[in-house]
C-alpha cells in the first residue's frame, strides 16, 4: 500500500503543514487577537459574591467562557499541525460549548437546569453499572445499590433534566446551525464513514490506492474563521451578563474577520 506522509510529528510534517496553513494567516491573527480579548475580560471581571441568580449567571459563564478558551486554543493547535479531520471535532467540541454558554447569557434560570443535567448523567451510569457483572463495574455497582434509590428521588423530585445541544441550540436561536455546521462537524468525532475520506486516494474505478497520513489544506481557513465568528459572540455574550454591551466593536471586529479572508480569496 503507498503511503502519502509520515504522520504529523516530523520536520517534514511541519512543513507541509506550514503550507497548509500559510493562506490563512490574517484569519489566525483575527482568531489569536479575539481570543486575547476574551481572556483579557476574564482577567477584568469577577464576581465576588455569589448568591444571587445574577451572580451566578456571570461567574458560570466565565467559567464557561474559560473552557471555550481552552477548546479553542486546541483547535489552533491542531488546525496548525494541518490535521483536518481533527479540526472539525474540536470545532464540534467548541459548539457544544457554545451553545450552553448561549443559554446562560440569555437565561439566568438556566444555570440550575444545566447543573442538574449531571444529576440524569449519573443516574444513567448507576443504571448502566447494575447492567455488568465484571469486575469492571464492582465499585460502581456497590455505590449504585446504596444511592441510586435516593438520586433517583432526587431527579424526579428536582425534574432534572439530561444534557440536550439540539435543545439548547434551539433555545438561542441556532436551529440552523445544530443541523449544518453541528452535523457536519460530527462524522470525525464518531468515525462515520465519511470521515475515512480525508485518508484515501482512489483512482478511476473508486478502488482506495493510497493512504495519506499527514497535513492537508482541507477546510482549515474555513474552520478558524468559524471558530473567529462564534467567539466574537462569545465576547458579545460575556458583555451582555456584565451590562457592558458593545455592539459597534462586534461589528468592527466582524468586519476585520471579514476583511481577512478577502485577503486570500
Amino acid at each position: 500500500m503507498n503511503v502519502d506522509g509520515d504522520g504529523f510529528l516530523t520536520e517534514q510534517a511541519d512543513q507541509r503543514a506550514e503550507s497548509a496553513i500559510q493562506p490563512h494567516l490574517a484569519v489566525f491573527e483575527r482568531l489569536n487577537e479575539i481570543l486575547a480579548l476574551i481572556r483579557a475580560f476574564i482577567k477584568a471581571h469577577s464576581v465576588p459574591v455569589q448568591e444571587s441568580e445574577t451572580d451566578h449567571q456571570r461567574i458560570i459563564a466565565l467559567v464557561l467562557a474559560t473552557r471555550i478558551l481552552e477548546i479553542s486554543e486546541a483547535g489552533i493547535l491542531i488546525m496548525r499541525k494541518g490535521m483536518t479531520n481533527e479540526s472539525m471535532t474540536m470545532l464540534r467540541v467548541f459548539l457544544d460549548a457554545y451553545f450552553v454558554f448561549g443559554n446562560v447569557c440569555t437565561n439566568p434560570g438556566f444555570v440550575k437546569e444545566y447543573f442538574q443535567t449531571d444529576l440524569r448523567a449519573r443516574l444513567k451510569l448507576m443504571n448502566v453499572s447494575q447492567q455488568h457483572s465484571s469486575t469492571l463495574f464492582a465499585s460502581a455497582r456497590a455505590y449504585a445499590d446504596q444511592e441510586k434509590d435516593n438520586l433517583k428521588s432526587t431527579v424526579d423530585s428536582e425534574g432534572a433534566k439530561a444534557f440536550k445541544s439540539e435543545e439548547y441550540a434551539k433555545n438561542i436561536g441556532c436551529s440552523e446551525i445544530y443541523d449544518s455546521l453541528y452535523r457536519l462537524t460530527s462524522p470525525s468525532l464518531h468515525t462515520t464513514p465519511r470521515s475515512l475520506e480525508k485518508y484515501t486516494q482512489e483512482d478511476d474505478a473508486g478502488n482506495i490506492t493510497d493512504l495519506v497520513d499527514g497535513p492537508q489544506p482541507g477546510d482549515i481557513g474555513q474552520h478558524a474563521y468559524d471558530f473567529a465568528h462564534f467567539l466574537i459572540n462569545v465576547l458579545g455574550g460575556l458583555r451582555d451578563v456584565f451590562g457592558e454591551t458593545d455592539s459597534e466593536n462586534q461589528d468592527e471586529l466582524k468586519d476585520k474577520l471579514n476583511a481577512s479572508v478577502n485577503k486570500i480569496s
